[in-house]
């Protein structure tokens, strides 16, 4: 359908230009220049399709549309009529499929069955959901379709993700391991959107959860601090160093690295506000620092955020009260 408007559009904009015909050589024009930039012939564009490459192209169409109506006179009226209806059955008949993100990409699956992309989102929005499978199936499917560099590294990511919910540890630190190698091959260009040291970082914190998995915190630390060294604005890859570190502090009694933990989480906290996880594992560690003002002042601006009948809030309130006061009342009351 594609080709057949864009034939049409260079037929409309040859024909207006010999005969003269102003308005129908504009609006073919707007369609053939307006899609131009990004006919994925020359020059490439990270994304194949998109509804917003149409969007300057059609200015010439509906104006076309509106002078034809303006020139139907009489049946002007019953002209509306038809274009609105029929604008509105298939306006009806899309708004199903975006129900959820789900049905999207399916969608477009439908229509194109080898976008490497379309799998990836509808696994990322699986594994979103706790459809691990799902989500390792579309990753999978999207690896068979063999993509450009960049996809292939999200699929791997992809598939971390899905073997990390299935807690397939193994399997996990081989994913991880491939995709660190890969995303080491990626440079920035235009078909590589996202900085290639933020995809390295990522494929790290996947390498980081898999050793610690497999009880290997040693290097798991070392996974987390690369990936912060080369994304220090991934506030997954502070949370995951600062909760990895408070945990070994705690089995050794360091102090020095529970200060460091801290650091990291307060750093998580920046850059994710609006994370529960990080204020709970923040105020966690200020309790076994003992440093009660600051560990409730966390978990009061949490709750702020995410109300007060919260589980895990209640919960870490209530270890906060015993680490730092010893409240085994308090503590009761907060668990029932």
């Amino acid at each position: 359908l594609g080709l057949v408007l864009a034939l049409g559009a260079v037929v409309g904009l040859i024909v207006g230009l010999k005969r003269g015909r102003v308005l129908l050589a504009w609006a073919a024009g707007f369609w053939v220049f307006g899609l131009a930039p990004v006919n994925n012939v020359w020059p490439r564009t990270a994304a194949l399709m998109a509804d917003r490459y149409l969007y300057v192209p059609a200015i010439g169409l509906y104006i076309l549309l509106a002078v034809l109506l303006r020139k139907a006179g009489a049946a002007k009226g019953a002209a509306l009529g038809v274009v609105a209806v029929v604008l509105l059955v298939l306006c009806e008949m899309r708004t199903g499929v975006f129900a959820s993100s789900e049905r999207v990409w399916t969608d477009t699956l439908d229509k194109v069955p080898h976008s490497a992309l379309a799998h990836l989102q509808r696994g990322i929005d699986a594994v979103a959901r706790g459809q691990f499978e799902r989500g390792l199936s579309d990753a999978d499917a999207a690896l068979e379709i063999d993509p450009r560099p960049e996809l292939k590294v999200r699929a791997r990511l992809l598939r971390c993700g899905a073997l990390y919910g299935l807690g397939r540890a193994e399997d996990l630190l081989a994913e991880a391991n491939t995709a660190t190698n890969a995303a080491r091959d990626l440079t920035r260009d235009k078909l590589v959107r996202d900085d290639p040291s933020q995809i390295r970082a990522q494929a790290e914190i996947f390498r980081g959860q898999a050793l610690e998995m497999l009880d290997e915190q040693a290097a798991a630390l070392d996974a987390y601090e690369r990936a912060v060294s080369l994304d220090d604005t991934n506030w997954s890859a502070w949370f995951n160093y600062g909760t990895l570190l408070a945990r070994r502090s705690a089995a050794v009694q360091d102090g020095d690295a529970l200060g460091e933990a801290v650091e990291a989480l307060r750093r998580a906290r920046d850059l994710a506000p609006d994370r529960l996880e990080v204020e709970l594992q923040l105020a966690t560690v200020y309790g076994r620092r003992g440093d009660k003002k600051r560990a409730l002042a966390v978990l009061d601006r949490a709750e702020s955020k995410h109300g007060d009948r919260n589980p895990d809030l209640l919960y870490t309130r209530a270890i906060v009260r015993l680490e730092v006061a010893n409240d085994w009342a308090e503590a009761r009351n907060l668990l029932r």
